[in-house]
């Protein structure tokens, strides 16, 4: 019977996050890295707010992954809900260890595997952009009108 509640739990808050609807701090303990910008734990998939990672199978997402990988495995993320769902994900920005710790976003940047999706991060990351990211194109959901 508790395993019946858990699990109503978890598909009930898991529902309200994909749908936009709790502005939440989240916390993900030992989360995977299923490419360059996105984290599953055991429920759910997650979407790095404000960063464009190269996909799996094209060049540099083999690093992208492996970066976000080194960063979040073994660790404690406190994440912020931000924005719309992206696929089915909810957006997040991760802090690594404490509510202030580490920006992962801003670390997969500052290490050249993801670009600053100025887009959707109004710039945020776009002063850390290691030259090494610059050699990646930004996708066009991060395109802004104007380019």
């Amino acid at each position: 019977m508790r395993w019946l509640m858990v699990v109503c739990l978890v598909v009930t808050a898991s529902a309200a996050l994909a749908a936009g609807d709790i502005p939440a701090t989240v916390v993900l303990v030992s989360p995977r890295a299923v490419d360059g910008d996105t984290l599953r734990t055991r429920w759910m998939r997650w979407r790095l707010w404000g960063i464009a990672a190269p996909e799996r199978g094209e060049p540099g997402g083999r690093e992208a992954t492996e970066a976000l990988r080194a960063l979040v495995s073994g660790r404690t993320l406190f994440c912020t809900v931000r924005g719309r769902p992206s696929h089915g994900r909810p957006v997040v920005r991760c802090r690594i260890g404490t509510p202030d710790g580490p920006d992962v976003g801003r670390l997969l940047v500052e290490l050249g595997v993801v670009r600053d999706c100025a887009r959707h991060s109004g710039g945020a990351y776009a002063p850390f952009e290691a030259p090494a990211a610059r050699r990646l194109p930004p996708p066009p959901y991060c395109r802004s009108s104007g380019q």
